[in-house]
């Protein structure tokens, strides 16, 4: 039954990928820290642990594949290209970090450097499906994305329910941020 071979290698795959997304999506669901605590928000350890698997099986096949017969540096090249990608995802999964306070956010761009954000410096929080992020606007155009993986999410929504009005949440987000208090995640499969 060779014509099952290819059937079978997409069932696998299928199977194997809602295995690691339900995995990732999870880890998303540990809290970082009780009520009246540091609430910092960052990335599960799944990310991080699947940014260095990628990093290693892509570099792997990167070597490996420079010297075979079907490979050479074309396809070499795109191995490191999913590599770096990897290294990025990993770069991101540890630097991507906000913290909670009681006026505003602390958060980290992407380059590293140190912000603040006080409420009322925000003029328009929305979450984009597409992307799975939750964009807040600040008033002097700086833009803090925030993604749906990061762990904490229900407090986050608890703070932006309580310190925004209802008018700078955009409206086909608010009920998701209302979820999301509630401990009902936005989903992390688009």
């Amino acid at each position: 039954m060779p014509e099952l071979a290819p059937v079978t290698g997409y069932i696998v795959w299928l199977a194997s990928m809602a295995l690691v997304m339900g995995w990732l999506a999870r880890t998303r669901l540990q809290s970082t820290a009780p009520p009246g605590d540091r609430v910092v928000l960052r990335m599960p350890m799944s990310v991080l642990i699947l940014s260095f698997i990628c990093v290693t099986m892509f570099s792997a096949f990167a070597v490996l594949s420079f010297a075979s017969p079907t490979g050479g540096p074309l396809v070499s090249a795109g191995f490191a290209a999913f590599a770096a990608l990897g290294a990025a995802l990993a770069y991101v999964s540890i630097a991507h970090r906000c913290e909670l306070l009681p006026d505003g956010l602390a958060y980290r761009s992407f380059l590293g450097a140190r912000r603040r954000a006080a409420w009322p410096e925000i003029v328009q929080v929305r979450y984009v499906r597409s992307m799975q992020w939750f964009v807040i606007r600040l008033r002097d155009g700086r833009v803090l994305r925030l993604s749906a993986m990061l762990t904490g999410l229900p407090f986050l929504a608890q703070a932006l329910l309580q310190h925004l009005q209802p008018d700078i949440i955009a409206p086909d987000s608010l009920a998701l941020i209302r979820d999301a208090a509630a401990g009902r995640l936005p989903s992390i499969w688009v």
